[in-house]
């Protein structure tokens, strides 16, 4: 499994058994938060490595699909109030 993707899987296995209210109130682990400032820190460094960098992107790609899974889930719950 790479680095990568943990996140991925992380986010996979939680909505895998999902209602929309545990979507739309998602937040990822502390691990993965406190790693994704490191590599921002990194990135603002500019010390990433290659794979850091391919780590990085990975979370911000998952980022957008969360937010997306939000947006989803709270058009959900709106239209059921």
């Amino acid at each position: 499994m790479s680095v990568a993707s943990a996140p991925y899987l992380e986010f996979a296995n939680f909505v895998a058994e999902l209602s929309p209210q545990a979507i739309a109130g998602f937040r990822p682990s502390e691990a993965a938060q406190a790693r994704f400032a490191e590599l921002l820190q990194r990135r603002l460094d500019d010390a990433l490595t290659n794979e850091e960098e391919a780590e990085l992107d990975h979370f911000i790609e998952m980022e957008h699909v969360i937010r997306i899974a939000k947006a989803k889930a709270k058009l959900i719950l709106e239209r059921g109030a």
